[in-house]
């Protein structure tokens, strides 16, 4: 069912739950296959695009990351897979002839290189690669007669020797290690040796993409200072480059972050997706650029909306992909930045807050159902009326257990312009950890949600706000599932690796400024008022969020609050968010355990469930017979 909900406190942009023969499970979300990469032919006759899986480990696959396959389409329902199963290729796209899908692939004992595949008819073949080095970009020119391949850094043979002898210590922040370009020959046909010496262009700094101009003299390079993260969101640029000697013709200085780059089809503009200042939280604004002088211009500044995304078109127009909170359009541009057209889904009236809400299978019963805030992270970021299921995101999963699931677009989200975003910047936990509390009362009021059945829970920043909610808001919130999220905003600038962008960005000061008051916005200071089961899960390798963020809030709720359900779980070789398959589908499953025990019944003391998830025969190997 499908409905509008309206309060002053929220607009909630509600998805229906499709039909099933049954309710969604841990193992479905373990299954998903997703389209992850797509390329047009240039007559536009094929499409070809790869599917990203992971290993079924419920069903006793090998454990690891992701991979995707190749495909190929060419008219309605008619498609195949186009490359071995086993072939784990990325970066899709075709020749300028449209007679060769080009991908990146690393061959088994070899470095990632560019390989390529006929269309009509043969076998894969290495079209490009750089002694040594992973292929991490690549382009081909417009006449097809040469490829650009960014490439990672050569090896430090004497660090090499002095790491094998033991002297294996790692200096922190230094020796950065840069990306290289190179240009070499794409002429070799079948049987034909590749170009086995490619010609190093120089680049300025960490080099993170690039594009190859019309004409093929110019490049546009994004390029930071060093490759720390921190320098990727706060001092990461747009450079054109003389690709003949490798000269910095200009720098777009925009003052802050920097998103999607596209060069028009004549050569003469940019387009770019980019922050309008450095205390901006998102790139989100639409900017033209003129390629001779570097003088850009935005066009949606100021808008409640947010650019996504942007392609040219081959006539010269410019299509950007707009969202409007939760909602989407399709805009085109003229070449001189006029609107020419736009569709969308409607006109959204918005009093204050939105989000999207998932309804129980059912409806919701009377008194109202268990209810989860799926609290997204960022907070420069923002839910779409679309897909929301995944590992860490009850979505469809809870809707089919009975659960009402409200995913939040508080103050501090992108989507609602600049200005809406900024809210957050300077203001840690109200108005942005507020909003969630008032969204939790309207759905109270809207007979949705069972006032003393509801939980909260959210990754990174979503993470803080769920630590946030199960202690300085602990009476409203039943539950909490905290995933690498922040407890303690004083030792979070020491020991995570973006401390600029979080004082140009979010808290507009440095702790030692005001020490008192970055600990009064830390959960670890509201621990006395906690009453709320909290379930604390943390990938031990996480450089952004170090785990002692959550080692700090556990350790004193088990001293100050020992009454309180608590469990912190570190996944082993994990970051900031699971990649590998069995890690995933453990975390799917404790979470909705978690919510289990202490939602559906309403009981917070409820007894800590058992520390392992019953996992499926497949992967214990219980169900085997000798």
């Amino acid at each position: 069912m499908q409905r509008l909900l309206t309060t002053t406190a929220l607009l909630a942009s509600l998805a229906a739950t499709p039909a099933l023969s049954r309710p969604m499970t841990p193992e479905d979300v373990a299954r998903i296959e997703q389209v992850a990469g797509v390329a047009v032919s240039p007559d536009g006759s094929r499409i070809a695009y790869t599917t990203f899986s992971r290993p079924d480990v419920t069903q006793g696959e090998k454990n690891a990351g992701g991979s995707q396959q190749l495909k190929l389409a060419w008219g309605a329902d008619q498609a195949r897979i186009f490359l071995p199963e086993d072939m784990n290729v990325s970066a899709i796209g075709f020749t300028p002839d449209g007679r060769t899908i080009t991908f990146l692939y690393k061959a088994e004992d070899e470095k990632r290189a560019v390989w390529g595949i006929p269309v009509d008819g043969g076998a894969q073949r290495k079209l490009a690669e750089v002694d040594g080095a992973d292929v991490r970009a690549y382009e081909v020119s417009k006449d097809g007669s040469r490829i650009y391949l960014l490439a990672g850094p050569a090896e430090d043979e004497q660090r090499s020797k002095e790491s094998k002898a033991g002297f294996d210590a790692v200096i922190y922040e230094e020796e950065h290690r840069l990306n290289r370009l190179f240009v070499a020959d794409l002429g070799a046909g079948p049987g034909q040796e590749i170009d086995a010496d490619p010609t190093g262009i120089d680049l300025p700094g960490y080099v993170s993409g690039f594009e190859i101009a019309p004409g093929g003299r110019l490049a546009i390079v994004e390029s930071a200072p060093t490759p720390l993260v921190d320098d990727s969101y706060t001092s990461k640029r747009a450079h054109v480059i003389d690709l003949t000697d490798g000269t910095v013709l200009r720098v777009v200085e925009t003052p802050g972050k920097l998103g999607d780059i596209e060069i028009s089809p004549d050569g003469k503009q940019l387009s770019m997706i980019a922050a309008v200042d450095m205390n901006d939280p998102a790139e989100t604004t639409l900017h033209l650029v003129d390629l001779a002088s570097g003088a850009y211009r935005a066009l949606n500044a100021g808008a409640p909306e947010a650019a996504v995304d942007a392609e040219w078109l081959a006539d010269g127009r410019l299509a950007a992909v707009i969202h409007k909170g939760a909602q989407s359009a399709l805009r085109i541009y003229n070449p001189d930045g006029s609107v020419a057209e736009e569709h969308d889904g409607g006109t959204l009236i918005l009093t204050k807050i939105e989000g999207v809400l998932i309804e129980p299978v059912g409806g919701a019963p009377a008194g109202g159902a268990p209810t989860i805030l799926d609290v997204h992270g960022g907070p420069e970021a923002h839910e779409s009326n679309g897909w929301v299921t995944g590992y860490s995101s009850p979505g469809q999963v809870a809707a089919g257990q009975g659960y009402a699931v409200f995913l939040p677009n508080y103050r501090g989200s992108t989507g609602y312009g600049t200005a809406f975003s900024k809210q957050h910047t300077g203001n840690y936990t109200d108005p942005e950890f507020t909003d969630l509390v008032d969204a939790k009362r309207a759905l109270v009021t809207e007979g949705i949600a069972d006032p003393d059945r509801v939980g909260v829970t959210g990754g990174s920043y979503g993470g803080y706000a769920t630590a946030w909610s199960s202690t300085r808001w602990s009476e409203e919130f039943a539950a909490g599932v905290m995933f690498v999220g922040i407890s303690n905003q004083v030792s979070k600038f020491g020991t995570g690796d973006i401390p600029y962008e979080m004082y140009n960005l979010h808290s507009g000061k440095w702790p030692w400024d005001d020490w008192m008051a970055m600990l009064e916005v830390s959960p670890i200071f509201h621990v006395d008022k906690a009453s709320t089961p909290l379930l604390i899960l943390h990938g031990e390798e996480d450089t952004r969020v170090d785990r002692a963020q959550s080692l700090e809030l556990y350790r004193a709720m088990k001293i100050r609050k020992p009454d309180v359900p608590v469990r912190l779980v570190f996944y082993p070789g994990e970051g900031h968010g699971n990649a590998k398959a069995a890690a995933r589908y453990d975390y799917n499953l404790r979470m909705m355990r978690w919510f289990d025990t202490y939602l559906k019944t309403g009981n917070r003391d409820a007894p800590v469930p058992p520390s392992r998830p019953e996992l499926p025969d497949a992967v214990t190997g219980s169900g085997d017979k000798d």
